[in-house]
């Protein structure tokens, strides 16, 4: 059985159709199937993901204090690490499989410069992809101060979900470089 942290390869589907003595040929990749593949750049607990490595950290920290412990990091063009950008469900469900603990952790996403509009890391980048957890974030609009979001990775009803809290409270975050990190 394959399993998160081993060597795992994504499965490759052909299939193959005749049609009046045309071949055509389909290929794709499985969409859920999404390992931790081993990737020499990230190392001392830093994981593969998408085009760079993400590191989970079990340290509660106001959400300040988190982006400003990610930015201690950078990549070899000195680029800043910054807490991580959830942009599709196959990435969602690949962050929760890599989770090392249960518990809720800041994300990049937040409605800080326009109250209902989710940007990523606060820049003009809009989110297209949420994962709300029913009632989120629509429940708590009137209540301007929760505008930050953390991902649950609890065994419960909030598995995989994304919820609205207040920045100034103390959560577990996961910093994202795009490529190898650093301590600078």
């Amino acid at each position: 059985m394959l399993s998160p942290g081993k060597d795992a390869r994504m499965l490759l589907f052909c299939i193959s159709l005749a049609f009046n003595s045309t071949e055509l040929v389909l290929y794709w990749l499985t969409d859920r199937l999404i390992f931790d593949l081993p990737h020499s750049d990230c190392t001392n607990g830093w994981h593969r993901y998408r085009t760079g490595c993400i590191k989970f950290f079990t340290t509660s920290k106001t959400r300040s204090e988190a982006r400003i412990h990610c930015a201690g990091f950078k990549t070899s063009n000195d680029i800043q690490g910054d807490l991580i950008k959830i942009p599709s469900s196959v990435d969602n469900d690949q962050v929760v499989s890599l989770a090392p603990q249960t518990g809720r952790y800041y994300i990049g996403l937040t409605d800080w410069a326009n109250e209902g509009v989710y940007r990523w890391k606060g820049r003009n980048d809009d989110a297209m992809y949420f994962n709300w957890k029913p009632g989120y974030p629509e429940r708590y609009q009137i209540e301007e101060n929760r505008d930050c979001v953390v991902l649950s990775t609890n065994a419960d009803a909030t598995y995989k979900m994304w919820t609205t809290v207040e920045c100034s409270n103390s959560w577990s975050f996961i910093c994202e470089c795009e490529s190898a990190c650093i301590w600078k």
